[in-house]
């Protein structure tokens, strides 16, 4: 068993570890080294007009097909947009409705102690507003 033992821990030691590569440091004297121009407006100009250019390019390239498939994605992604706004004006609606409910309401005690809420007939609403 021993025996055994001893060639699994040599087998294990046979093999050579991988060694990591060594990272490249910096060196000060380079980056000292470096000017960084200042970058005129012509310049900032010309690269626009350089991407106005590619952008024009791939526009034209689109076929018509594409082009409709894009507009209908479009009106789809807008219409749903838009439903979602009212979707959500009318919930906060709704939602400033029940607060508003729950504070004006009355509540009572019943005699088993529990909690309700004051039934009220249109003449007892008439005599409040009197």
């Amino acid at each position: 068993m021993a025996n055994l033992l001893n060639e699994r821990l040599s087998d294990d030691n046979d093999i050579p570890k991988k060694k990591k590569p060594k990272k490249q440091k910096k060196k000060k004297a380079q980056v000292q080294g470096q000017i960084i121009k200042p970058i005129s407006k012509n310049e900032i100009l010309e690269k626009n007009k350089d991407e106005e250019s590619l952008f024009d390019e791939k526009l034209e390239s689109l076929t018509m097909e594409d082009f409709v498939k894009e507009q209908k994605q479009l009106s789809r992604s807008k219409r749903k947009y838009y439903f979602t706004k009212i979707l959500m004006c009318f919930l906060c609606g709704y939602l400033l409705f029940l607060i508003y409910g729950v504070m004006v309401t009355t509540y009572d005690y019943d005699e088993n102690g529990n909690v309700s809420a004051q039934i009220m007939s249109k003449k007892d609403i008439e005599n409040q507003n009197e």
